[in-house]
């Protein structure tokens, strides 16, 4: 069983809905939520999508790179448990120094919503976490939450994928994973999982 992290976090993780995105220089604009992203994050959310799953709420910004240094360390640790991500990791975290909006469609089973930070913000806003989830269950009834993505990094052949996944459903209701993903047969599959942290 893999050891993990426990964070009572939920309310900091709200907040990190409403940083504002970093500006980009010219060198960085090539960065974006492209095609390729699209079909491992496609990939990732139709594995987890079960019989009940009905809406899919996903913040419409990427989460950019969250981990703090100590995360990092423990991630790195971590890894090792996922053959051949370590280095991979490298390069998700070139890929993730900035946060950038989802525009390119994704291909899942079930319906999905993009909230942007606009509408994240206007949901949690009242200062009392219990009401606003509340408030956002009554909203999106069928949706189990609030997901947000990482964008993908990837090897130098473009096989493998390793992207993070984080789950908000409550004040203390929430976990955040790193996911590799390995391309076979043009389809881009789930081959394990690591818990970075969860709230409780």
């Amino acid at each position: 069983m893999l050891s993990h992290l426990k964070k009572k976090l939920p309310l900091k993780l709200i907040a990190t809905f409403f940083l504002p995105l970093t500006i980009l220089s010219a060198e960085d604009s090539r960065i974006v939520f492209d095609t390729i992203d699209s079909q491992v994050s496609s990939a990732l959310l139709n594995h987890g999508i079960n019989s009940s799953s009905e809406l899919i709420v996903l913040s419409s910004e990427t989460t950019g790179n969250v981990l703090s240094i100590s995360d990092e360390e423990n991630v790195t640790l971590k890894l090792t448990e996922l053959q051949g991500t370590v280095e991979i990791y490298h390069e998700w975290q070139k890929r993730n120094q900035h946060r950038v909006p989802i525009e390119e469609a994704l291909n899942v089973t079930a319906s999905y919503v993009l909230l942007d930070t606009a509408k994240i913000t206007a949901i949690f806003s009242s200062g009392q976490p219990a009401i606003d989830w509340d408030n956002f269950f009554i909203e999106f009834p069928n949706a189990p939450g609030i997901l947000r993505l990482s964008k993908p990094g990837y090897d130098k052949d473009l096989l493998n994928a390793l992207i993070y996944i984080e789950h908000q459903c409550g004040i203390d209701c929430g976990s955040a994973r790193f996911v590799h993903l390995e391309k076979k047969e043009k389809l881009w599959n789930v081959r394990g999982s690591i818990l970075i942290w969860m709230a409780y």
